[in-house]
Formats: structure tokens, sequence, C-alpha cells
């Protein structure tokens, strides 16, 4: 059995009462908006992994993440995404700094082994605020950009993705104080 597994930074209050007030500008049909209990930073996607691994994974991503202290993360902005490609969703995207790809690096290099398939290594920072329907262009969307304080990032978290045909169920698998 496998799990299908991220790595993620739960959002303060504050930021999420900002992303979830955020929806409130559009009326656009064809947005399928973030739930506010799976609103994230995602530092890192996994995919599928053996069930028997993963009490193995979260001691190395423990032993990795020592090194790891809390920092901050300044936003940059609110966007279409992916970058470079068709737009497909909205992402609220903060700069990618130094201590933000240490802790990347360390988590990626610490689940390597136990990953399906060949990852690439990302420094993107972002919460995704919102999905696009199959039918909807967003080339008209003027997207309203938000001033946010420093977000302090002191816990990461090890999350399990169920999908489902109302949208993905996430379950904390565990969590690292930083």
């Amino acid at each position: 059995m496998k799990k299908r597994l991220f790595f993620a930074v739960p959002l303060s209050e504050k930021y999420l009462e900002i992303f979830v007030s955020y929806r409130d500008n559009f009326a656009q049909k064809g947005i399928r908006w973030t739930n506010e209990e799976n609103l994230h930073l995602t530092v890192c996607f996994f995919g599928d992994i053996e069930e028997g691994s993963v009490s193995d994974l979260v001691s190395d991503l423990k032993r990795s993440l020592s090194q790891i202290k809390p920092f901050a993360l300044k936003f940059d902005k609110i966007m279409l995404a992916p970058p470079a490609r068709p737009p497909r969703m909205i992402w609220g995207m903060f700069f990618g700094e130094k201590k933000y790809q240490d802790l990347t690096g360390l988590v990626f290099r610490a689940a390597e082994k136990y990953l399906e398939e060949k990852q690439e290594l990302k420094w993107m920072p972002h919460v995704t605020l919102a999905r696009f329907k199959d039918f909807f262009d967003p080339s008209g969307l003027k997207l309203i950009q938000v001033e946010l304080p420093d977000f302090l990032i002191s816990s990461c978290r090890l999350v399990s993705s169920d999908l489902t045909p109302a949208g993905p169920i996430y379950k904390t698998v565990e969590i690292f104080n930083l």
C-alpha cells in the first residue's frame, strides 16, 4: 500500500484570514478555490511512498531538520501559475530566500531515496490559492495584490493527500518543530 505525501508549512491565522478573504474579490465561474483547511505553503511534493517506509522517512526528516532554526519569509505577490507555462492556478508567492532553500534542500535529500519517481528540486515557496477548471480562460483575470507581514516558519508537516471527487483530503502524518 502507498501513501501520497508532501511536505508543507502550515499558515498563520493572519495569512489564512487574508487568503480566504481574497476569494471574495472574484465572481468568475471556473475557479476552484482551495478550502481553508487545505491552504499551506508547499515545500516538496513526494508522490507515492510505500506505507512501510513512512516511519523511516519521518526519522530521516527529523535528523535533517534538526539543523534548521525558525526563520521568516517575505511575501512577494499573487500570481497566475505555474510560471512560464499556461496558467492553471493562482499562487500566493514568497521570495525564495536562502534559509528556505536550505530547508527545501534538506527535506528533498532526506526523502530522495523513498521517491518512486525522480523529482526535480524546486525553490518556489508558494500557496496554491485556486485551480482553474479545464474550460476557464484566465486571460482577463485581474489579480489584486496584497501586502502581508513576514511569515515566520517555525514548524513543518509531512502530509498525506487522499484524492476524492470532492477534492483532496489532507491528513497530518507528522509535525516537525524547528
